[in-house]
């Protein structure tokens, strides 16, 4: 749909708006970018939104061309997009200029969580991960359940070695928000580093059940329910995120461990020829499937 360009603004705007953070084609992203020029700058806008939520490619030099758009929201996005990059484009004039409007933005805005959340990423990008860490805390202040902060703040005490409090602050989200998946995902995780298997398998179980759909969840586990011994139990809840993710090639991947272990050569011989097919020179799927031949 977002293709059309006689379609109205606001449909491009949000057709653009449905592309996540999953990894997309070279092919989707160049056809995102034909929207850079778009003659609309609710579309041009949504466009650097959309490609700010893609960590796979840099696209600085290109949204560089924005920092000149007679727009101010434009031209604000694109400075935005920038400051959370470290390369040479933050050197340049144009970037310098737009840079002052886009921090007094973030200070007209200081008074909301959303505003605070801003600022908060703009000095986690500078390294400056304490400024960060505060204003997180000030948007979850502002408000309450507003928990894109909260998640952001997590990661950064775990990073500190703040083990209990970032078990609180995915705790907090789960009872806020107990249909979404990552905090479950996350505190599987951090159960697992603890050595407590038992709450791991419970909040990875919980991650899997919830949405979106984590391919990492999934993955960790399913490798979690094999370390159990449990294979069958593994090979299932593999399949129930392959239906989603068909060429995940970690997911691929445990589903071989699994099947291996319940001695299924056959569905093992299938499973070894699609990673093979996803990486080709992979010595050591080519040894298993020699060995799947062999038996």
């Amino acid at each position: 749909m977002f293709s059309k360009t006689n379609n109205p603004d606001i449909i491009r705007a949000t057709a653009l708006n449905q592309y996540g953070s999953q990894p997309l084609s070279k092919e989707v992203i160049n056809k995102i970018l034909t929207f850079v020029n778009d003659s609309s700058a609710l579309v041009r806008n949504e466009t650097i939104l959309t490609l700010g939520k893609l960590n796979q490619v840099d696209l600085s030099k290109i949204i560089e061309l924005l920092l000149i758009d007679s727009v101010r929201l434009v031209r604000i996005s694109a400075a935005r997009y920038l400051s959370m990059k470290n390369n040479e484009v933050l050197e340049h004039n144009n970037y310098k200029k737009v840079k002052k409007e886009y921090l007094n933005e973030l200070k007209v805005n200081a008074d909301f969580a959303p505003g605070q959340h801003q600022i908060a990423l703009y000095h986690q990008a500078k390294g400056n991960n304490d400024k960060a860490i505060e204003a997180y805390r000030k948007a979850i202040k502002i408000d309450n359940y507003y928990n894109i902060s909260r998640v952001n703040l997590a990661l950064l005490e775990y990073n500190k070695g703040n083990i209990q409090l970032t078990e609180e602050l995915y705790l907090k989200i789960t009872q806020q928000e107990p249909e979404y998946s990552y905090p479950y995902f996350m505190l599987g995780l951090l159960y697992n580093e603890s050595g407590n298997s038992e709450k791991s398998l419970k909040y990875l179980s919980l991650a899997c059940d919830n949405q979106p759909v984590l391919p990492r969840a999934f993955y960790n586990y399913g490798l979690k329910l094999q370390e159990k011994g449990l294979h069958k139990e593994s090979i299932g809840v593999i399949d129930r995120a392959l239906k989603t993710f068909p060429n995940d090639e970690g997911l691929l991947y445990i589903k071989l461990l699994g099947q291996i272990n319940t001695k299924q050569n056959k569905g093992a011989r299938s499973t070894c020829v699609l990673l093979l097919k996803i990486s080709p020179d992979n010595v050591s799927y080519k040894e298993i499937l020699e060995g799947l031949v062999l038996n």
